[in-house]
């Protein structure tokens, strides 16, 4: 589910760390991560050094956050499997040297043992003052920054950075300076404004998590806004096979479609898990020393989900611009898939972001795509665009 390229033992070669993850089997041993060490000749060895992983993971961060020299690891936890939207274990690994870790979430980083679904992180100094903070998002989530404190990482205030009502479905984020003041600002990927769900600070897009129907398995609850009404995204056919009861409960189809959300899962709700997502724009987060401005992505970027983002000056004006691509193809048989990204090219103009048209930029992408890195080529730096079930592809740059 991810990987990272470091060197990890500190033998001046590069190796290979995996992230495990999935929902086929249940947690444990089948979510192990892996560490591959290289012998410097491209040989690739696995090392028995990675603490025990048994939940299914997402991503993993890499930075020397005790400053002694070799490179240390947050591992994000994607999900818990059968168990949606439970939030499964991450991870916080210290190397003590030459590629062994030791998981020291629990004494140094209590606050991240569960953060939530995460899909994204990164280790950067926002304020300064010469130590990473470690910023983070995922689905149902908020961006969230943790900062250390004495020996401990700790989750900030939200208020305090700015960041309350950011929860959202994030994909990815890439920290950049985008303004141009010296210190690093971050693009965040998130649902898009082109899809059947719609959220906001004042109408939040929710999910309920409870046995409703007391047969032993969890049942997932949609809900969204009507007006001021609260109702379930499902309507009153997918609800009753899931949960019989609501067929004895609301004979006809009228009833169920007047029926508050309340009405019809009664005191349950407030019972099991409540997640909510208030913002499902993508965003710019302007780094203003200790708190963010919260700029959203011009319309173009919004029209699907974005997954991959590459930040590189693309028309030698001396800004950084952005590229962003994204779609989602295999989502449930209710929901038409996002497929209307074609991949956009954001001109930095100083005061605002110009999206450059297909014709314009000559980058058309309207696949199903989970990533895209800049890459050192033959013929100079060109783009990597992997896709869901789909071939690689390899864009040059021209000048």
């Amino acid at each position: 589910m991810g990987s990272a390229i470091f060197d990890a033992d500190g033998d001046g070669d590069l190796d290979l760390y995996v992230v495990s993850g999935g929902s086929e089997v249940p947690e444990g041993a089948g979510y192990q991560d892996r560490l591959y060490l290289n012998d410097g000749s491209g040989n690739f060895t696995r090392s028995k050094s990675v603490p025990s992983t048994t939940s299914s993971g997402s991503i993993v961060a890499v930075t020397d956050f005790d400053g002694d020299g070799d490179l240390d690891l947050f591992r994000g936890g994607r999900l818990v499997p059968d168990q949606y939207p439970f939030a499964p274990r991450s991870f916080l690994f210290e190397n003590t040297g030459k590629g062994n870790f030791k998981d020291v979430t629990e004494t140094k980083a209590s606050e991240l043992k569960s953060p939530g679904m995460v899909t994204t992180a990164c280790w950067l100094d926002l304020d300064g003052d010469k130590k990473e903070e470690l910023v983070l998002a995922g689905e149902w989530m908020s961006i969230q920054v943790f900062k250390w404190e004495g020996s401990e990482l700790k989750k900030q205030d939200a208020l305090k950075w700015e960041l309350h009502g950011t929860e959202g479905w994030w994909n990815v984020m890439l920290p950049f300076d985008a303004d141009g003041d010296g210190d690093m600002d971050l693009v965040c990927g998130n649902l898009g404004l082109n899809y059947k769900f719609h959220a906001s600070s004042e109408k939040p897009f929710q999910v309920y998590c409870n046995d409703f129907d007391t047969n032993g398995t969890w049942d997932i609850v949609l809900a969204k806004y009507q007006g001021e009404m609260r109702v379930p995204v499902r309507g009153k056919q997918c609800s009753q096979e899931q949960m019989p009861f609501i067929q004895k409960k609301f004979p006809s189809y009228n009833a169920f479609a007047e029926a508050k959300l309340e009405e019809i899962y009664g005191e349950e709700l407030e019972k099991g898990i409540r997640l909510e997502a208030r913002m499902f724009e993508s965003v710019l987060l302007i780094n203003e020393t200790g708190k963010f401005k919260i700029q959203k992505l011009p319309a173009q970027a919004q029209f699907s989900t974005v997954q991959g983002i590459v930040a590189r000056d693309f028309n030698n004006d001396g800004k950084q611009d952005i590229l962003v691509a994204g779609n989602f193809f295999h989502t449930e048989v209710e929901t038409t898939r996002a497929d209307a990204g074609t991949g956009c090219v954001l001109l930095n103009r100083g005061d605002s972001w110009q999206a450059m048209s297909v014709q314009e930029s000559g980058l058309y992408l309207p696949y199903d795509v989970r990533d895209i890195r800049l890459v050192d080529g033959l013929a100079g730096p060109q783009l990597l665009v992997s896709s869901n079930h789909d071939q690689l592809r390899l864009l040059s740059l021209e000048k």
